[in-house]
């Protein structure tokens, strides 16, 4: 980044940092972890490894992952296998958080790094929620799901509307995924075949977030490109988001900058590190 894209993006490892790049009108990168096994084997190395990763700038951690690695259990979330031949292959103690998952959380409220419950099954996040309620009874710790969907058909990774409300209910943010397998799960038996198929899927799932939730304030755009699953048409990759942002617009107003950028913006602000207390830089993405 620093040798060759200098001019056009910047690694911020604060929200200091995010608004300085945005008010130099770059790209800002954020880190994060995926996959809460990388953390250490026992609690003391999971609270140092969270300490120094928040100490370099990691925003948040996503503890459960694809697979059962001993410290949150997961749901399945694989396309080519299916919920039931993965159980069968995969299966999973009865738990949720582990003592390494607990001692993970509890060092990501001390350090203001954020929780993101992505790929948790239905104990691991009671457990999360439990201890989250324990350490921050008052629930000015917000949690995130960074790449899920709306639970319209039968895939479990995707979340029902219990869990959308507690998310809420701590002031926090859906990242809607633009995965095939996940988002047109009972809405769709057929792929998507365009951008407007695509969008007419992310917006049943932000209209029904805005109906449990009773507002936009908790959507955003998770995309989760790069990975195995084939994304929705129209959606292959970062290039396709301007054109996204741009519906967004269209069809929600001001409400759609929230959703495209303003959401995930006021959050990285308001809770990852120091708070920030000034006027912030203009967004570079605006609704007319």
């Amino acid at each position: 980044m620093a040798g060759r894209h200098r001019q056009t993006a910047v690694i911020a490892r604060s929200s200091a940092e995010l608004d300085a790049g945005i008010a130099e009108g770059k790209l800002v990168l954020v880190h994060c972890v995926e996959g809460g096994f990388h953390l250490g084997s026992t609690a003391e190395a999971v609270d140092d490894a969270v300490t120094q990763l928040a100490r370099r700038g990691i925003a948040y951690i996503t503890l459960a992952h694809l697979f059962w690695r001993h410290v949150a259990t997961n749901e399945p979330s694989v396309p080519f296998l299916g919920s039931r031949r993965y159980r069968r292959l995969f299966p999973q103690p009865e738990v949720g958080l582990t003592d390494l998952g607990r001692a993970a959380v509890r060092a990501m409220v001390g350090q203001r790094v954020l929780l993101d419950l992505s790929h948790m099954s239905k104990r691991a996040l009671d457990d999360a929620f439990a201890l989250l309620d324990e350490l921050d009874p008052e629930r000015a710790v917000p949690v995130i799901a960074s790449h899920v969907a709306v639970r319209f058909g039968r895939q479990t990774y995707n979340l029902d509307p219990p869990t959308i409300a507690r998310i809420a209910a701590r002031g926090g943010l859906i990242g809607l995924i633009v995965a095939e397998y996940q988002a047109t799960d009972g809405l769709r038996r057929a792929r998507t075949l365009s951008f407007e198929d695509s969008f007419a899927v992310l917006a049943s799932h932000i209209d029904r977030i805005r109906e449990i939730t009773g507002s936009h304030r908790h959507t955003a755009i998770g995309s989760d490109f790069d990975g195995f699953s084939k994304p929705l048409a129209g959606l292959a990759d970062m290039r396709s988001l301007g054109h996204l942002g741009a519906a967004l617009c269209d069809r929600y107003g001001d409400s759609g900058e929230l959703i495209a950028a303003g959401n995930v913006l006021r959050l990285l602000r308001s809770a990852w590190g120091k708070p920030m207390k000034d006027t912030q830089p203009t967004r570079r993405l605006t609704c007319s």
